[in-house]
């Protein structure tokens, strides 16, 4: 497994995809030289969002109670006739030995607290206090699409060096059929059938971008998008409310424990949890990988799934591989599956050049 380094690496002029709006300096890549962006591998599309006190205000104010309640109501969700095909490249052909980056700032208790299942397939309301990782870290991210119309997804905060980041997936910040961004985008972690103002309330994005793969050939082997969240009262959300942790490079296979906001369940208002399964790659994606059985449907886009998860919760962490892309009700053989990308090349230049914002 690799170790952390750091490398301070420029992205100006390497982007080989929509360039919408300049980040605010150069990022620093986490990583040995061998891992730092290139011109080959660099396949992202990012934009600025809010950048100073009164737009920053001006999106809160946007998100009235009724608006929210309107945004819960309207899960993104990803439907897709089929597999969607695009060329793999040759950076997603090559292998290399995981990046793990545990958290490293914020709150460290955690807890352990699913309640009994309450669907077929192993899928749990969890219960523990909403002020505590897991939960503290998971929340609903919310933003008008394309339209114009108040929807949302599920987000996890991420350990970065900035302290801002969460992950998410990208069809909750790009719209499918139009490539349009979302806007308005906002995070309200450790969400509970209300807005959580012990940690923080809404956090406004400051940026955010998706892959390559996702914006050119919405493919849910690239289905990843991260966000930049403006501080609050001179912190960063990683110091407020945690972090879990994130690993790029992983096998396919992985034991995980899957986490969302499923319309299904709880009516997208309470985080739900899949008993631990190990991922697969499948046919229907190609590159991207399958979790199943898991049942959580509309509402658990963006949701991450997380490797060694401390189950104990001392710490209620784990780490970050996939997110939920797709729900397959009926998947082979007869079970329902989540489908997410790996992470991957695109998706680890992804995440260095989001640390510029």
């Amino acid at each position: 497994m690799l170790k952390r380094g750091h490398v301070t690496t420029t992205i100006a002029g390497l982007l080989t995809t929509a360039f919408l709006a300049a980040p605010a300096s150069a990022s620093t890549a986490r990583a040995e030289q061998e891992f730092a962006p290139s011109a080959v591998r660099l396949q992202v599309s990012h934009q600025a969002a809010a950048l100073d006190a009164d737009a920053v205000s001006a999106v809160r104010r946007h998100w009235s109670a009724e608006r929210v309640k309107q945004a819960i109501e309207a899960p993104k969700s990803l439907e897709l006739p089929s597999a969607a095909t695009g060329p793999a490249g040759e950076y997603d052909a090559r292998t290399h030995e995981p990046v793990r980056l545990a958290p490293r700032r914020g709150p460290v208790d955690g807890t352990a607290a699913p309640s009994s299942v309450v669907g077929t397939f192993g899928t749990r309301q969890w219960t523990g206090p909403s002020t505590r990782k897991p939960a503290s870290t998971i929340g609903k991210l919310l933003f008008d699409d394309s339209h114009g119309s108040p929807a949302s997804c599920t987000a996890t905060v991420i350990e970065a060096e900035t302290g801002k980041l969460v992950l998410t997936a990208g069809h909750c910040l790009m719209d499918l059929g139009t490539t349009a961004w979302n806007t308005n985008v906002v995070f309200a972690p450790g969400y509970s059938g209300a807005v959580n103002y012990q940690l923080g309330g809404l956090w406004v994005a400051s940026g955010y971008g998706v892959t390559g793969g996702w914006h050119t050939t919405k493919d849910s082997a690239h289905d990843l998008g991260f966000v930049a969240l403006a501080a609050q009262n001179g912190l960063e959300i990683e110091d407020k409310v945690g972090a879990q942790g994130i690993s790029f490079f992983e096998a396919a296979q992985q034991r995980v424990r899957a986490f969302g906001y499923p319309h299904n369940y709880g009516d997208g208002k309470y985080l739900f949890t899949c008993d631990p399964v190990t991922t697969t790659t499948t046919s229907y994606h190609p590159g991207a990988i399958e979790l199943a059985p898991c049942d959580m449907g509309p509402g658990a886009s963006g949701g991450s799934w997380m490797t060694d998860f401390d189950e104990s919760g001392t710490t209620g962490v784990g780490y970050a591989v996939s997110v939920t892309s797709l729900y397959r009700p009926y998947a082979f053989p007869f079970q329902p599956a989540e489908i997410g990308p790996q992470f991957k090349d695109q998706e680890w230049d992804l995440y260095n050049l989001m640390l510029s914002y």
